[in-house]
């Protein structure tokens, strides 16, 4: 099904329903160039997103996409991430979202066009920081990425942005090491890089707090060594999401290829598309 013409489609249902909103179309590219078509409804400066990239996939009708999208704005109280960025005024100081920096881990070459619109800071490996400003939703938290225009815009010096954004990340979603076994089977999150716990199991998750973006654990200050300081020798990172890594000591054996093989496997067919990140396996020499 063509994406865009089913999107003519639904906004001329939305116009015969005589909806009380302006009707806008909002492209945007995601992580992992993923291009989303979306659909904004807006009453004066308030607006909703909502894009239809799934239910197009799922073969629902324009008619009924256009009825969810209405009941979707007449009953959501979350605010996306599209109006986060309508709030933010020309020339805003920094100061004013500093406490709401944080970074988010992305590979380079999955994100040729994503990387041409958002401001990135590469850490090697193929792989780049990219700032993101959260805001509190519910449990969790909902974010944006700071794009170019949006930096320019408001004036902001791009390595203080990231500056704050890393000491903000290491300090209020901290790395969390924690066996696979416990996560998977338990439940659980017991933190060794925080207590003197044997580690017994081969394979090691590698995340933060929140779970969410928590690959970006490994490229903050000092997570590195603290790893090596409770293996005590080298380490492999599998790439297993943007979320996480597995840790995987260089004493268990296997190999480089054997690994890489395993992680490319899993991108292609375990790994939601938009949360892939890289199919390059790095390895963390011990120096001792």
């Amino acid at each position: 099904m063509n994406i865009r013409k089913t999107r003519e489609e639904v906004i001329a249902v939305l116009n015969d329903m005589g909806v009380p909103y302006e009707i806008e179309k909002a492209d945007i590219v995601k992580m992992n160039d993923m291009h989303l078509y979306g659909i904004v409804l807006k009453q004066g400066n308030v607006g909703k997103t909502l894009y239809i990239n799934d239910f197009v996939d799922a073969g629902v009708s324009p008619s009924e996409i256009a009825e969810q999208i209405v009941t979707a704005c007449e009953t959501s109280t979350d605010v996306p991430p599209f109006d986060m960025i309508d709030d933010l005024s020309s020339e805003q100081p920094i100061s004013d979202i500093s406490d709401k920096l944080f970074v988010a881990l992305i590979g380079d070459d999955r994100n040729s066009e994503y990387l041409e619109q958002v401001i990135s800071r590469s850490v090697g490996s193929g792989l780049s920081f990219i700032c993101q400003i959260r805001y509190a939703a519910g449990d969790g938290f909902l974010s944006t990425t700071i794009t170019k225009e949006l930096a320019e815009s408001n004036l902001w010096n791009t390595e203080e942005l990231f500056d704050i954004a890393v000491s903000n990340t290491a300090e209020n979603d901290p790395a969390i090491l924690c066996s696979m076994s416990d996560a998977l089977f338990l439940n659980r999150k017991a933190n060794l890089l925080s207590t003197d716990d044997e580690i017994t199991d081969e394979m090691l998750i590698l995340s933060n707090r929140s779970g969410m973006f928590g690959a970006v654990s490994l490229f903050l200050p000092g997570i590195v060594g603290r790893v090596h300081a409770r293996l005590k020798e080298a380490f492999f990172a599998i790439p297993s999401s943007v979320h996480e890594f597995i840790v995987i000591p260089e004493s268990s054996g296997m190999t480089m290829s054997a690994l890489k093989a395993m992680c490319r496997e899993a991108n292609e067919s375990v790994v939601r598309y938009n949360e892939i990140l890289s199919d390059n396996v790095l390895y963390m020499p011990y120096n001792g």
